[in-house]
């Protein structure tokens, strides 16, 4: 669920992004448009403060919190004692970030640079691919739970050591469709 909860960031700032390239001209967007967006998140970052302020804390937390058995310092304390599992957890993090990073961010501005395809079309097809993948996440999160994380993580590994160089050669046949199917195929592995 967390990461369904960064992709939906992500797929508001692409959804954005596709409108404001597709409705600007490039000019307008460069001066003053590229602010839209930060205003936006602006106002959505003070509704945001305002919804915590309003939310209160589960019993368990409130109760927990009277008695106020906390460590001088927590980030010792837990270093010392899941070092293994914080590792995991960071490098698993990381992974994640690396994929959404290079497929979600990235990769618009570099089939646009590049290869010279229109870039509201890239934009409109990254925010189809970030909310594919962020439904496809809450699936396979729990195919994972049933199964085990570590074959998936292994056909994705593989999987994108097989054929990413392919898939990235398909971006040079100009051919948008070409773009959508190699796309897929990508952040699926991914």
């Amino acid at each position: 669920l967390i990461f369904f909860g960064v992709n939906s960031g992500l797929l508001l700032g692409s959804v954005i992004a596709a409108l404001l390239s597709h409705f600007m001209a490039p000019k307008v967007l460069l001066t003053w448009g590229w602010r839209l967006p930060f205003c936006l998140g602006g106002v959505l970052g003070i509704l945001g403060v305002y919804l915590r302020r309003q939310l209160h804390g589960t019993p368990l937390f409130l109760q927990l919190q009277k008695l106020k058995k906390q460590s001088s310092f927590p980030l010792k304390e837990i270093l010392s004692k899941y070092s293994v599992q914080v590792g995991k957890g960071a490098l698993l993090t990381s992974l994640g970030a690396v994929t959404v990073s290079l497929f979600f961010l990235f990769m618009p501005n570099y089939l646009s640079t590049f290869f010279h395809y229109p870039f509201d079309s890239l934009m409109g097809l990254n925010s189809i691919l970030i909310f594919t993948c962020s439904l496809f996440s809450i699936l396979i999160s729990y195919y994972a739970d049933q199964h085990g994380y570590l074959k998936l993580f292994r056909f994705g590994a593989l999987g994108l050591l097989l054929f990413s160089y392919p898939l990235y050669a398909l971006f040079a046949w100009k051919s948008f469709y070409w773009v959508v199917l190699a796309t897929l195929l990508l952040t699926g592995m991914g």
